[in-house]
This record gives C-alpha cells, sequence and structure tokens, in this order.
C-alpha cells in the first residue's frame, strides 16, 4: 500500500465537508 488513493479522496471529502459545516455555523 504505497498508494494511498483512496485516504486522499477521503481527505479532501471530509475537507469539503468540514467547510460546508464551517459555512452552515457562519
Amino acid at each position: 500500500m504505497s498508494s494511498p488513493s483512496w485516504l486522499n479522496l477521503l481527505y479532501s471529502y471530509r475537507s469539503q465537508e468540514h467547510r460546508y459545516l464551517c459555512f452552515l455555523l457562519l
């Protein structure tokens, strides 16, 4: 497992979700 592609995708997804949550909070 030297190519964490799914991890990168998950991270991106989480980042987007966090942004969305922040927007909702604001």
